[in-house]
């Protein structure tokens, strides 16, 4: 009776499946698995539906646990086929997941098994089809990884192994008959081929795979061959012929569905006519392009939207309008977190400012400019001018008229916080004094002096929770090392002989102070852990130590004392750290942006245009 009920619900999830209502069946299916069943046929075919079912959902490291239990019964019951099919089905699994070495394995696996069968070409001819996806998929990948989008020598290796795949299985196809698998792998042999920049032979199968999509009237297919087609023509130089591609793919888009395809297809043709050198209609269809950008909310989408913009209006010599794109893309930029993106706007805001200027705007002008903008972002800090004095007072007390050795307070203020102290910026030869220096400094001196205390107290952020270990054997050893008693120790913390925060008055002690608090910065987070028969610090004991400390009695703390600080420093760094998700670790996604952004071609061609007509080729 078990069996009966499992049967009969494990046929109504199909059902469902088959329908496309993918959740419903998995609950049918897990009901089906709570009726048990003894038929290791029928339970096979559940774990086969269930990962299919979660891997349509998205659901991939719970479709690989029923793949996985789906390839445990094939061996144990001997199926070599059921085991084949259960290790393509884990191989597009794991490509989902990125893990590409174990799916190629176990794309390898399922060909060899059918390969041995000898009793289904057809069997034979999809697995090379998958071996040939995987291969694809991780150049991609490595692609998409890395900054400059370049297609590294592994990659290569990837494509031409995945070619060979689909080659083999083209053949196979085509000796079947089989159109719609014929028009597959056409379109897959001509993405490798355009990756590897054959743009010949990519023409070649994106032509074919129109040819098949149109006989078998596969609208999506139709659309692609045409995008892939105008990406072709595009790098062969043929903007004419990839304008016409651009557009017929974009009739066939639906605007009332494929709102995120139409928004596609109007960047491809606006990137076109750019490349035409017509600005003008390129400026209607990047227009399109941000509206539906900003409908669907695709912040990379109006990034770039914006650049392209920026540029356009450049070439027909609107710079009121390049300027406020590019500052509208440096800020979006900013808000991404996105720092390639961040430069080539600062790159742009300097170019269209220097061409609206009458006279030549300095590089110190546009940086304010793009200082202005970054500050804009910042929530956080308010520095107001009374704000700003009372930073100059206390860098005053700090510090004396010389700006080179901390005043007695400071170093008191400093010892008790063990904060470094690190040496001032210098300053002229001949100084001023403070009230005449600030009377007469200018607007952009003082600009300039609110990033330094920026710059300063950002700093020190991490400084502040540092916290050295030293014995007194390494104190002794130091002093040792320098030739005599006074060890000049760069850490956090005051030295107890006096010496440590010298003077600082040629270039080479400047330089040696760096590289000693640049060579132990790391060193200064490590801590020894304490032994195990040392006494559990106490409140008293730190009381004691810190008296013993500000009073320069003794060359070290004692042990209760830096086991203490073990454990508060090591919890404190502990509280801090955390594990990065995968979904912060990739990319913002881009519905908006097509696959193929050809702005670094555009970004060339502008470069060369715009250096005459003497230097066109």
């Amino acid at each position: 009776m078990e069996d009966n009920d499992c049967l009969t619900l494990a046929l109504q999830g199909e059902a469902l499946c088959r329908s496309g209502d993918f959740r419903s069946g998995v609950d049918v299916f897990l009901k089906a698995l709570a009726a048990n069943t003894d038929d290791v046929a029928v339970l096979s075919a559940i774990y086969i539906q269930l990962g299919n079912a979660y891997f349509y959902l998205e659901s991939y490291d719970k479709a690989l646990d029923y793949h996985s239990k789906d390839i445990r019964i094939a061996r144990q019951i001997g199926d070599e086929n059921g085991e084949a099919k259960a290790s393509g089905n884990i191989a597009m699994t794991l490509k989902c997941l990125g893990q590409y070495a174990e799916a190629i394995a176990c794309g390898q696996r399922q060909l060899d098994i059918y390969r041995k069968l000898d009793d289904d070409r057809t069997a034979v001819s999809r697995a090379l089809y998958n071996i040939g996806n995987i291969y694809l998929a991780k150049a991609k990948a490595s692609i998409a990884a890395s900054v400059d989008g370049d297609l590294s020598e592994e990659s290569k290796e990837d494509l031409i192994l995945g070619l060979e795949y689909y080659k083999e299985n083209y053949l196979m196809v085509r000796e079947f008959g089989d159109l719609a698998a014929q028009g597959r792998v056409c379109g897959n042999l001509g993405s490798v081929q355009y990756m590897l920049g054959n743009f010949p032979q990519a023409v070649m199968y994106h032509q074919e795979r129109l040819l098949l999509a149109r006989e078998c009237k596969d609208i999506p297919a139709e659309r692609r061959a045409y995008t892939n087609l105008g990406n072709c023509h595009v790098f062969l130089g043929q903007y004419p012929v990839a304008e016409q591609y651009y557009l017929k793919a974009l009739a066939l888009v639906d605007p009332a569905r494929d709102r995120a395809l139409e928004a596609q297809a109007c960047y491809s043709l606006g990137n076109t006519y750019s490349l035409m050198g017509d600005h003008v209609r390129a400026v209607q269809f990047y227009q399109r392009h941000l509206a539906i950008a900003k409908e669907l909310q695709d912040s990379v989408g109006q990034g770039r939207a914006c650049w392209s913009l920026g540029s356009a209006h450049a070439a027909l010599g609107q710079t009121a309008e390049a300027i406020q794109f590019a500052e509208e893309h440096l800020r979006i930029s900013q808000e991404l977190g996105d720092a390639h993106q961040c430069s080539y706007a600062e790159a742009n805001l300097q170019e269209y400012t220097f061409r609206a200027s009458e006279t030549p705007v300095s590089a110190e002008e546009i940086t304010e400019r793009i200082k202005r903008i970054s500050m804009e972002q910042m929530d956080l800090l308010k520095l107001t001018p009374d704000v700003r004095a009372k930073n100059a007072a206390a860098a005053a007390v700090k510090y004396d008229p010389e700006g080179r050795r901390p005043s007695p307070a400071a170093e008191a203020s400093t010892s008790s916080a063990a904060q470094p102290v690190l040496p001032p910026k210098p300053r002229p030869a001949a100084p001023q004094p403070a009230a005449t220096a600030s009377s007469s400094s200018s607007p952009r001196d003082e600009e300039e002096d609110m990033f330094d205390l920026i710059s300063r107290c950002q700093s020190q952020r991490l400084d502040d929770q540092r916290c050295e270990f030293v014995s007194s054997d390494k104190e002794n050893n130091n002093g040792h090392a320098n030739g005599n008693g006074n060890a000049h120790h760069y850490g956090n913390g005051s030295s107890k002989t006096g010496t440590a925060h010298a003077n600082v008055r040629t270039f080479e002690d400047l330089m040696d102070m760096i590289a000693g608090v640049q060579s132990k910065r790391l060193d200064e987070q490590r801590a020894d852990l304490p032994s195990p028969s040392a006494p559990p610090a106490t409140r008293e004991s730190f009381s004691a130590a810190g008296r013993k400390s500000d009073s320069g009695e003794g060359d070290s703390l004692s042990e209760d004392f830096f086991d203490m600080l073990v454990k508060v420093q090591g919890s404190r760094m502990g509280d801090q750290r955390a594990t990065l998700s995968a979904v912060s670790v990739n990319k913002a996604a881009a519905p908006t942006v097509p696959d193929e952004d050809f702005t670094n071609l555009l970004q060339t061609r502008r470069r060369v245009s715009s250096k005459g007509p003497a230097d066109k080729t």
